[in-house]
Formats: C-alpha cells, structure tokens, sequence
C-alpha cells in the first residue's frame, strides 16, 4: 500500500496583518487583485502549451491567495468587505478557491500522474492527503483513520472505485457523511452513473481541463456538504400529466415518444456530465435549457425549476453553485432516465 502524507506550504490561518494599511490603500489593492484575477480570467488553459499551463495555473493560484490576504480580517476581528470583480460575469476564476486547511484528505488514485496532479492541487489549496494506488488499498486506508473528504478514481485495481464509495458511505452515522469526488475518464458515462449511485457527491471528468474544474468542483461538494437537499433522492413526477401525455400519444405514438425522450434525456445527461466537469457555463446553459424544456413536457416539475436554477448559476459563473446545483440536477436526472427506460421497455 503506497501511504504518504503532504503538509501544505501554504497556510490561511497565519495571513499578515492588513490593517495597518489605510482605507484607499486597501481598496487600491483589491481593484489591482480583482483585475489581475479578472485578466487570468480571460486565458483558456485548454489553448495552452503542456509547459506553460502549470504555469498558467499557480499564477491563477496565487492571484486567488492574494485576494485572501487583502481581504484578510482587521485587527478588531471585523471581516472586510470583499470587492466586486472588475467584470462580475468575466470568468469562473474570480470566484473563491476552497480553503483546504485542516483537511484530512483520502486521495485514492492509481495512474501515477494523476496522484502527483491531484496531490500538488490539494497541497496548493492547503491540505494534506494520504494516498491509496489501489482499491484494496483505500478500504485499509479508509479503515485505519478518519478523513473530512475522499477523492476517489473509478479505475481502481482490486476493490472497483464505486466499492470503495459505497463502502465510505456504509459506515456508521457515528462516523460522519464526508463529501466524496470521483474521477472518472471522460468516455466512461458508465462508471460516472456507477460512482453517483455508490455515493459519489460529484464526478469530475478526467483528463482535467485546468485547475478552476478542480478547484471548483471541490467547492461545490464542500459547500453543499451542509446544505439539505432540496429534493428526495427519488424521482419527483407529476403522474396524472405524465399519463395524459401517453393518453395523447396513443399506444404506438407513446412508444416512439418514449423511445425519442429516453435518447434526448440520455444526451443530455452526457452533455451536462462533460460541461460540469469542464466548468463551461455556455454548454451548462445549452444542456439546461433542453433539459427544462423535456422536464416540463412529462411533469418532472421539481426538476424543471432545479435545472432553472442551475442554468442561472451558470448565467452568474459561480462554480460552486454549478457543482452543487449540477449534483442535485444529474442525480434527478438519473431517476427521471430510469423510470423511462423502464417505461420504455414495457411498450416494447
């Protein structure tokens, strides 16, 4: 079993005083981070060189610790009023980063260069991780400590990635719900499903399109870690308008109207699965406003408003309401897929 464990070089607990500077003094500073951080914004890593985007990255990094400072506590313990990005709608970057620290985090991944990926993203963000290169070897990790998060890859050797997940979520109540992310590659929709249903609060498509997917994705599982969930983990369905429209279709229009919903949900799923993971608030909105349209048409209500309000976080950028708001909507999603399929399967 590969264990190791990284202590963070960066720590927002001792940050330096900042009220010795003047008021002016401050809110100059905060216009210079907020539009460094708003002109980052306007790089896409993905058009980068493999050399020059980690470079790209702890620049990102660094403006967002540099946002933190300034916008420190003053000495009577007061918090300060953060400012407003130059361009509030510029770029996911403006947002804040996770603080990661006192995190104990279960980083169970085996491809080598993503542990060290994943491991130095972690570090950046303030935490310390214990790694597992197996799925045998994250069950023995899992059971010999307690962990605040879990970042778990579905292509484990030996105990399969969703196993693991399901097995953190089988323990005792005693031991706490702690916010699970799964990597899982980008072509596999197959074990994306398999991990949600295990567990898993969100999955993030790998290989990683920049730290702002990371880094957000993370937010949104840690944000909504303490919130309820607005809505069951089952499917919402107005049935009586449900059957009105089979009522309608007859019985060999309602099953090529079945057949046609369960490919377009299916696609949608896919698209939203792959726009979440990219953090691309464009196709988010694109996916959301098919997906609003074909949740109304068969009474998913509750999913229909969930997804419209997902596609005006992704209008606002705010990558943690994205994640989590986008966790909600798939898991919905999923149950609205399922009993379609079913239904799909009975008229044929």
């Amino acid at each position: 079993m590969a264990i190791m464990e990284h202590d963070s070089a960066v720590s927002f607990r001792h940050r330096p005083a900042v009220a010795e500077f003047s008021p002016d003094d401050l809110e100059r500073m905060r216009a210079v981070v907020a539009e460094l951080a708003a002109a980052l914004g306007q790089i896409d890593p993905a058009t980068l060189s493999p050399e020059a985007r980690p470079r790209f990255e702890r620049a990102w990094l660094a403006s967002k610790h540099l946002t933190r400072l300034v916008d420190g506590d003053s000495r009577d313990g007061k918090a300060a009023e953060k400012p407003r990005p130059v361009d509030a709608g510029a770029d996911i970057a403006a947002t804040d980063l996770p603080d990661l620290t006192s995190y104990r985090v279960l980083l169970a991944v085996q491809d080598v260069r993503q542990q060290d990926l994943v491991g130095r993203m972690l570090t950046d963000l303030g935490g310390r991780y214990e790694l597992a290169a197996s799925g045998d070897a994250a069950m023995r990790l899992f059971s010999s400590g307690s962990f605040d998060l879990a970042i778990v890859d579905a292509e484990l050797t030996g105990v399969s990635g969703s196993d693991v997940v399901g097995a953190i979520r089988g323990r005792a109540p005693g031991r706490g719900r702690i916010p699970i992310l799964a990597l899982c590659p980008e072509s596999a929709s197959g074990l994306s499903r398999a991990m949600r249903e295990a567990g898993a609060d969100f999955t993030l498509a790998t290989p990683f399109h920049g730290f702002a997917a990371f880094a957000g994705a993370l937010a949104g599982i840690l944000e909504g870690a303490a919130e309820t969930e607005t809505l069951p983990d089952r499917l919402v369905l107005d049935f009586e308008r449900y059957d009105r429209l089979m009522e309608i279709a007859g019985e060999d229009g309602a099953a090529e109207l079945l057949e046609r919903l369960l490919e377009d949900l299916r696609q949608v799923e896919r698209g939203l699965e792959r726009a979440l993971s990219e953090q691309n608030p464009a196709e988010i909105r694109t996916q959301t406003h098919v997906l609003i349209a074909l949740a109304g048409a068969v009474g998913a209500d509750a999913l229909q408003r969930l997804t419209e309000t997902l596609n005006g976080a992704a209008h606002r950028r705010t990558v943690a309401g994205m994640t989590s708001l986008g966790r909600q909507t798939l898991r919905q999603l999923a149950h609205l897929i399922a009993f379609v399929a079913e239904e799909n399967e009975a008229r044929n």
